[in-house]
């Protein structure tokens, strides 16, 4: 089968990462870990793993910042050595064996891609797979599959940027008959916004910071938006057609960091005071009482932690890495607390207990009225991959948000 498959070289890696802020066209040149290429479809493991079609597969955040070279090598222990890429898929059924119940051969369905003990057919569970944390399970090296993260990144079971891949029966959802399938490839990510609004849920009236208008940032917005909740959002927003459709999505205000002063708006809206020391940023006696970043870089996080209200929370949603020239004082001088968020898990709220990608799919069916599809800009076949990552680079002139590719 046709996919496009990255191959773990550490000289090319480093190149990217140097050359990429400059030439974006490296990133899809021989120079990269990255090519198009005939590769054998993936065998499901056991009786519990069913062949799936892919239809849709988005382009990520974080496939970027391995494409671009900015993730740490700190996740290079949980990586395997070559995989297809491509984790927020819709797919259709294709093989499966009369052990696997919850979907028939012609579904739709999407994945919840990480790999967990289950997965990896790990007999004694990690106590974070048993709380049913399996985003943070324990055992990512172990078991019958080779070190990765999950589908997307595993030599074994294969990608949505690839035209079939294999997952294990308890990582499959089936996607509701009125949900088309650029709604269906929303599934994934929107399940990520919405996990990182509830790891630290705001209270009633607050003011809450969205940083960032991409992909992440919107659905941030659509998931605070959806949620039995009153609160007043703010969001930034490089450009004229992220903050359309940022309004769209439910933001209150808009700020484009490049026009209008973040610090001035946010002091003003929080009634609060800003003062500036002899070396540094600003720093706002007052603020919000949430951030979501989901930009992530040295710059926002620091951003985030200025503009927090003491007592208040910075949830970085983005993928940061390797963040130097942060000022942490806010952290012990303020209480500021700084939290993670990653992928999706078991979620806690108001006395339901239900798995993010249930309740993201539960949201979705009831909110139709919030135009989720309207974040998918772009669609190319597999064979254009090189101008599918070139439009998700150059969001600023393609006007990208979500950049899929289509195989049905």
């Amino acid at each position: 089968m046709k996919a496009i498959q990255f191959k773990v070289n550490v000289p090319k890696y480093l190149i990217t990462k140097t050359l990429s802020p400059r030439f974006k066209t490296i990133t899809t040149s021989p120079l990269s870990c990255i090519s198009l290429r005939e590769v054998p479809i993936p065998t499901p493991i056991d009786e519990n793993w069913v062949r799936v079609r892919t239809l849709k597969s988005g382009i990520c955040g974080t496939d970027m910042s391995i494409l671009n070279g900015k993730t740490s090598f700190s996740m290079q222990p949980y990586s395997s050595k070559s995989f297809v890429l491509g984790h927020e898929i819709v797919g259709e059924v294709v093989e499966k064996s009369t052990s696997v119940k919850n979907v028939r051969e012609g579904d739709r369905v999407v994945i919840e891609w990480p790999h967990t003990c289950v997965t990896r057919g790990v007999k004694k569970q990690c106590p974070n797979c048993r709380r049913g944390q399996s985003n943070l399970c324990m055992n990512l090296t172990d078991g019958h599959l080779s070190p990765s993260v999950g589908i997307g990144f595993s030599y074994e079971t294969g990608g949505g940027w690839g035209e079939y891949f294999i997952a294990h029966k308890s990582q499959i959802y089936k996607v509701p008959d009125q949900f088309s399938l650029e709604e269906a490839v929303l599934v994934e990510p929107f399940a990520v916004a919405l996990h990182a609004v509830l790891r630290r849920y705001p209270p009633n009236g607050a003011k809450v910071l969205v940083l960032g208008a991409g992909t992440i940032g919107l659905l941030t917005i659509a998931a605070l938006k959806m949620l039995p909740i009153r609160c007043k959002i703010y969001a930034t927003a490089k450009y004229g057609f992220q903050e359309e459709l940022a309004k769209e999505m439910g933001a209150h205000v808009v700020i484009n960091p490049g026009k209008q002063d973040l610090y001035d708006v946010i002091a003003k809206e929080s009634r609060g005071r800003l003062f500036k020391p002899s070396v540094g940023k600003r720093v706002i006696e007052g603020g919000v009482q949430r951030v979501y970043d989901t930009i992530a870089t040295p710059d926002t996080i620091d951003d985030a932690l200025r503009l927090t209200q003491p007592g208040g929370t910075v949830v970085t949603v983005g993928s940061a890495a390797d963040a130097k020239g942060i000022d942490i004082t806010p952290v012990w001088f303020r209480e500021v607390d700084v939290i993670g968020s990653y992928a999706f898990s078991v979620e806690n709220f108001r006395g339901r207990r239900k798995k993010t990608f249930d309740f993201a799919i539960e949201l979705m069916k009831r909110n139709k009225r919030i135009p989720l599809h309207k974040l998918i800009t772009h669609q190319f076949k597999l064979s254009q991959w090189k101008e599918a990552i070139r439009t998700a680079q150059l969001r600023g002139s393609s006007k990208a948000v979500k950049v899929v590719f289509s195989f049905d």
